[in-house]
Formats: C-alpha cells, sequence, structure tokens
C-alpha cells in the first residue's frame, strides 16, 4: 500500500478471515479501507515493523516491545507522526491521542 506523507491506512490484525488485499469490509472498523489479516504482531515477544519505500528499502523501523499494549490501547508516535512511538487510544484512520487525553 503506497501511502502520501500524512496519510493513514487500517490493518485489522489476527482475524480468522483475511482479505485478498485492501477491502471497504474493515471487521467493524470505522474506515474506508483496511487491509484484513491472519496475522498480528506478538505481543507477547515484540517484533520490528518496517516502513519502506517505492524500492523496497527501508526508511523507518518501530520496534513494538513484548507487552507494549493493554486490551483496548494502540501503539504510535506521539505526537502523531514525529513523536517517540508509545501507548495510545485507538484512532482507527486518524491522528494518534495519548491515553487519557479524550
Amino acid at each position: 500500500v503506497a501511502l502520501e506523507p500524512g496519510a493513514f491506512f487500517v490493518v485489522v490484525a489476527d482475524q480468522a478471515l483475511p482479505s485478498d488485499g485492501v477491502t471497504t469490509e474493515c471487521a467493524g472498523v470505522p474506515v474506508a479501507e483496511c487491509l484484513v489479516t491472519d496475522w498480528g504482531i506478538s505481543s507477547g515477544n515484540g517484533e520490528n515493523v518496517h516502513l519502506v519505500d517505492g524500492d523496497d528499502d527501508a526508511f523507518e523501523t518501530a520496534t513494538y516491545p513484548p507487552t507494549a499494549v493493554l486490551e483496548g490501547q494502540s501503539w504510535g508516535r506521539l505526537p502523531d507522526g514525529t513523536g517517540a512511538f508509545a501507548a495510545n487510544q485507538p484512532t482507527p484512520g486518524a491522528v494518534n491521542v495519548a491515553l487519557g487525553a479524550r
């Protein structure tokens, strides 16, 4: 999926019925399009997430540490897009919001 700077994209992970590419059927998540997968990021082991450019060269790597978030939380940059990664409120397709900020 190619994104313009400042754009958002939602991956709905760990679903029994993954999509075959980008879809509008987003498992109840209120966004126009998403990717539904049967895989996810390990909350027990932690993993790295790589953002790549059009040549498949990684330009950003984020480490998702073990037990990074609690149920109902998300992991993203605060402030949105520029700060350090931290647990935050789920905001599908919108700017990241700190826990307890709403």
